[in-house]
């Protein structure tokens, strides 16, 4: 029976994986597209000022999900009155975060200085209702295993509101074309959402339960809280010391970096959780998906960032343009620790799938700390010494998780480790030196060329004398996942 179980999750996760990957590409090719363009309508201070109007929105978003869609997302017995329930605290949590963000509005913008920012926080305020109203709608599709419609409502959406803020900055260039792509993504991301859920919610009840869920959703909500530092503090220490200028070109940097990861990990967490849920007591079923996903990391993402980090002189140029030259050396700070961000994604879906969340509240509440430490450490010496910060602080943070989620959840620590020391060794070094050989060549298309033949060159040769990475290649170019 646990063998036809293991089955029946192989198989979705192939369709899973498939999925995800042909629609997460899809919205890359326009997230770069729209990268290239926006680069040149628009100014670095642009940029700058709408990297501290998401950090503000993020935290929001934290407190307006409370880790609510993810607890119903992986759920197996949840019923119609308590999805109902779920539905109206997300609807009422968006509607009091959208009238607090009104209301501060004003004071933020005093804060920091820049007196766009209070038109700009007003205007993206909807955005929390919006989200609010389609969370648990996701959450449906996403527990019935619907990873076709689930790439359709994270896929368009994000293409749309691209095509909103280019048309708008070249009619007129300025922030409130950034505002624009947010509000029409997250718009359509509810239409879509309701259109493809195959449900409707009920009114609120006394028979649907939901304590378990905010439980749950509640000691996720303290990892993220904890989580949201690291991942803006960076923004909100550089706006507050060297202002939007220097902000804008280190956020630009930074999105560059978080581009892939956010295509990749962030909608393949909507299929590894589920997936390692099924499997989180056979502690070897766990770990054989686990090394999957390592695989599956290192090779899109460790030698994306070995290539990228090889040849950022080139690529910045080729996608940005001249008047972003500043950023390389901090793009290539941030890649390192875009390898391990990448990496500490493995341990993050162990902790949801096998219902450790208040184990993973406690360590994130000593651990995530310290990347905000090194990143205010690298503080006086601008963007690139917050880059440096960056990278030193996740590659701490995950040596720590991979330690803590072995004791806590009980994978084993050795093979994961070997896996991730066997992909630096094999793929993310020999990728990197390569890019280096072809950045050598003058023309910067050429070299980009060049050095992605190469790496492509030196994947297939290590694919060809390795099993396990020929079945996570089978995995990427067939989008199949296989026993």
């Amino acid at each position: 029976m646990a063998e036809h179980t293991h089955k029946e999750l192989s198989d979705h996760g192939r369709r899973g994986a498939k999925l995800v990957t042909m629609g997460q590409l899809a919205r890359l090719v326009a997230n770069l597209a729209g990268t290239v363009v926006l680069s040149r309508l628009l100014a670095p201070d642009d940029f700058g000022l709408m990297a501290l109007v998401l950090s503000v929105a993020a935290f929001g978003e934290l407190l307006r999900d409370f880790g609510l869609t993810t607890a119903a997302a992986r759920s197996t017995t949840i019923t119609q009155d308590q999805k109902s329930n779920l539905f109206w605290v997300n609807v009422g949590l968006g509607l009091v975060l959208m009238a607090i963000a009104i209301a501060s509005s004003g004071l933020i913008a005093s804060a920091f200085g820049s007196p766009e920012l209070q038109s700009m926080i007003i205007w993206i305020s909807p955005m929390f209702l919006l989200n609010g109203a389609s969370a648990q709608f996701r959450a449906e599709i996403n527990r019935k295993f619907h990873f076709g419609r689930l790439a359709i409502v994270e896929s368009v959406p994000p293409v749309l509101g691209l095509i909103v803020a280019v048309t708008w900055a070249m009619i007129s260039p300025t922030e409130m074309a950034l505002v624009a792509q947010q509000l029409s993504t997250h718009a359509l991301g509810l239409v879509l959402a309701i259109a493809l859920a195959a449900w409707a919610p009920g009114l609120p009840n006394r028979r649907g339960e939901i304590r378990s869920f905010a439980t749950y959703g509640g000691n996720l909500f303290g990892t993220q809280l904890i989580a949201y530092a690291a991942r803006n503090g960076d923004n909100i220490m550089l706006g507050a010391v060297w202002g939007p200028a220097a902000l804008g070109i280190y956020s630009r940097a930074f999105q560059l970096l978080m581009l892939p990861i956010n295509q990749l990990t962030a909608p393949l967490t909507r299929v590894a959780v589920p997936v390692l849920s099924r499997v989180a007591s056979d502690i070897a079923a766990l770990d054989k998906f686990l090394r999957s996903f390592i695989r599956i990391n290192i090779l899109i993402l460790g030698v994306g960032f070995a290539f990228a980090f090889a040849l950022a002189p080139q690529l910045v140029l080729i996608v940005f343009g001249d008047q972003w030259v500043g950023m390389i050396p901090i793009f290539q700070a941030l890649c390192i620790g875009g390898i391990f961000k990448a990496l500490n994604q493995a341990n993050f879906w162990v902790f949801l799938a096998t219902e450790n969340t208040g184990a993973q509240f406690r360590f994130a509440a000593w651990a995530q700390p310290l990347i905000v430490i090194c990143m205010a450490a690298g503080l006086p010496w601008g963007a690139f010494g917050v880059a440096v910060g960056h990278s030193a602080g996740y590659a701490l943070y995950w040596f720590l998780a991979v330690i803590r989620c072995a004791k806590v959840c009980g994978t084993s620590l050795g093979p994961q480790v070997r896996e991730v020391a066997a992909g630096f060794v094999t793929q993310i070094i020999p990728v990197g030196i390569l890019g280096y050989c072809c950045a050598l060549i003058p023309n910067d298309w050429l070299a980009v060329l060049t050095g992605a033949v190469a790496a492509i060159g030196w994947i297939s040769l290590v694919a060809w004398r390795s099993p396990s990475l020929r079945r996570t290649v089978h995995t990427i170019v067939r989008r199949e996942i296989r026993e």
